[in-house]
């Protein structure tokens, strides 16, 4: 016999948005996705939006590896090292931003985006934790801290010149510039654009011809006191 349930949308917004992280797995798909819905009609404050980071945040040293360290040692060398190679670029990316957010929140033209946007930084520092854990339990490694292991993974000119330059030049500069002018909104918009256009490229997009197309795209709507003399 079909059950049907009658819930509230105050009820139901107030049950998705108390729900711990890890009890995610517990809710139906189809309340989280009506919730989703509703905000897109109806969108959260920046103090709602903080306030969820808060009460669903993760921690990654909660995290059990022992799974994906089994499944690691049952892979061919080929897939191995295609692993690392995706996994590199994720860490690497991560820690970058985590390094270049500050200035981000520096800009927020109020107290409530600015408390919003510590959260997004908090947990760009929780992405480079998780995978300075997944590469010591599960791929191994011989440094002794983070700073030996981010220069043991992080992606090389040699090996892809495009993801070098966006991460490690053209970023570093927009948050420089931003760090410097923190009042210039156009800045801050520009930054956070640019920055998740390429950082949330999928793998498999993240190559070579990607990084550089990805640039171009930047720079051909950058005004020019924001393009590297190099480029223009």
């Amino acid at each position: 016999m079909l059950e049907v349930r009658q819930i509230g949308d105050e009820q139901l917004e107030g049950l998705i948005g108390a729900t711990p992280l890890k009890s995610m797995d517990k809710l139906y798909i189809d309340d989280v996705l009506a919730v989703v819905d509703r905000g897109l009609e109806r969108l959260p404050s920046y103090m709602d939006l903080y306030r969820k980071s808060v009460k669903q945040a993760w921690n990654p040293d909660e995290i059990d590896f022992s799974e994906d360290k089994a499944e690691w040692e049952s892979l061919s060398p080929e897939a191995k090292r295609r692993r690392v190679w995706s996994m590199r670029l994720f860490f690497d990316g991560e820690e970058r931003v985590a390094s270049l957010l500050a200035p981000f929140v520096w800009a927020a033209p109020t107290k409530e985006i600015e408390a919003f946007a510590a959260t997004q930084l908090t947990d760009e520092v929780r992405h480079t934790v998780f995978f300075d854990r997944y590469w010591r339990e599960v791929i191994g490694t011989s440094a002794s801290t983070l700073n030996e292991l981010i220069s043991e993974v992080g992606i090389k000119r040699a090996e892809n010149e495009g993801y070098n330059y966006f991460f490690y030049e053209w970023l570093p500069e927009q948050a420089q510039w931003l760090a410097a002018h923190p009042r210039d909104l156009n800045a801050a918009a520009r930054y956070s654009t640019d920055r998740s256009m390429v950082t949330k490229l999928p793998p498999p997009f993240r190559s070579a011809q990607a990084y550089p197309s990805a640039i171009s795209a930047i720079v051909a709507s950058s005004p020019p006191w924001q393009v590297p003399r190099e480029l223009r």
